[in-house]
């Protein structure tokens, strides 16, 4: 293994150590709002907590902020439907974003594919 690769290895590691703390907070905070418990949880109550392992970084980010509170599910809803609109107006996305409860995946690929698009615009347009 060379010097490079074991540097971007242990760059890899530190950045999967940060994302796995902020979704713990999150998780945390939604626990504490909707009243989850650790153990006997419900099918939906399952599907929310995994969708944070999911999300994008600055979506959770948002929602780590003491700003972003919510007490129920509905803010909580309400808080993620806000951050993207957000997202929709920074980013021109031509579709709306709205999130359902197990299919944030769906969300995030759409995020993804306009940041790309955004880039490659960038660079092609710069050179």
């Amino acid at each position: 293994m060379t010097k490079e690769t074991l540097q971007e290895l242990l760059y890899k590691r530190q950045l999967d150590k940060v994302f796995k703390q902020k979704v713990t907070k999150v998780r945390r905070k939604i626990r504490k709002a909707m009243r989850i418990p650790i153990f006997n949880r419900t099918a939906y109550q399952k599907a929310i907590l995994l969708d944070v392992g999911k999300m994008y970084e600055d979506m959770l980010d948002y929602l780590i902020l003491k700003q972003c509170e919510f007490n129920n599910e509905s803010e909580y809803l309400a808080q993620v439907a806000l951050y993207l609109d957000f997202e929709r107006v920074s980013h021109d996305h031509s579709v709306r974003l709205t999130y359902e409860v197990g299919s944030i995946e769906k969300v995030i690929i759409l995020i993804l594919k306009q940041h790309e698009y955004l880039d490659f615009k960038e660079r092609i347009f710069n050179n």
